[in-house]
């Protein structure tokens, strides 16, 4: 279904800035998980983003749910 709306709307020639596709409701018992269970690489992943924040500025990084439509 999603490759048929592309290719109905896409018109050749013109550049795609985004695409995304979303899922949902796959299964009834789904669970939400941690990306890091290990607090040394979620602290590390805090840091990186700390240091772009810092090197380009504090509003180059945002959470996705966060984003301008």
């Amino acid at each position: 279904m999603v490759k048929e709306l592309f290719d109905k709307l896409y018109r050749r020639g013109e550049p795609v800035r985004l695409l995304g596709v979303r899922l949902s409701e796959l299964t009834n018992d789904a669970i939400q998980t941690n990306l890091f269970d290990d607090v040394e690489r979620k602290t590390d992943l805090y840091k990186a983003i700390d240091d772009v924040k810092d090197r380009f500025g504090k509003n180059y990084l945002n959470r996705a749910s966060s984003s301008k439509k």
